[in-house]
Formats: C-alpha cells, structure tokens, sequence
C-alpha cells in the first residue's frame, strides 16, 4: 500500500525538512510514503479541482481537518494495517489550506 499526503499551501516551513525525514522514515519501512504540496487558492471550488485532480479511483481518502478523530499512534498503526489488510492499494490524506476543504473534497472522503 503505498500513501499520499496531499497539502495545500506552503510546505516548507523551518524545521519541516527534519519532521519530513523522521516520519518518512519510520512510514516508508512498510508503506512507500509522497508528499504532495498545493499552492493556496482563494476561490475553495478551484482548489478543490486541484486536490480531486491527484484522488485515483479506487484510493482510500481521508480528509485531515479540525474536526476529525485524533489518533494516537497505535490507533494510526492499527488503521494503516486495516486498510492494507482490505487490499486498499493506496491511501490518500489530504491537508487542506487556511481556507478548509471544499465540500466535493469532503464529500470523497472514506
């Protein structure tokens, strides 16, 4: 199963480059891991278009906003295994801007 990480706005703030190598490391052990970086874009529906554009079929999606279920890291390790073990082949989180998703983002999500 390989995973992306699809972020919108700027991606390279102080200290990301270390973050990026510690977590990609430890994830790409057993997952193949790709970040994926968006530029801002006022207009939501537009930026929408963008991040639906990089969504296969068949990808599992999972939307990251304020109001989701935080995992700790168990409970992440065990749904990572979950998805694999459903055949899932690859597992997309998106990240959305300082503007939100839009709904038709929202509306993808598994």
């Amino acid at each position: 199963m390989k995973i992306l990480i699809i972020s919108v706005g700027k991606g390279k703030e102080i200290h990301f480059d270390d973050i990026w190598n510690e977590y990609s490391g430890r994830v790409n052990r057993s997952y193949p891991l790709e970040w994926l970086f968006l530029p801002n874009d006022i207009d939501s529906i537009k930026e929408g278009e963008k991040i639906l554009s990089k969504v296969k079929e068949g990808d599992y999606v999972i939307c990251l906003d304020e109001i989701g279920k935080e995992l700790s890291t168990v409970e992440l390790a065990d749904f990572l295994q979950m998805r694999l073990n459903q055949g899932i082949k690859r597992l997309v989180f998106i990240i959305g801007g300082s503007y939100g998703l839009s709904q038709k983002v929202k509306e993808k999500a598994d």
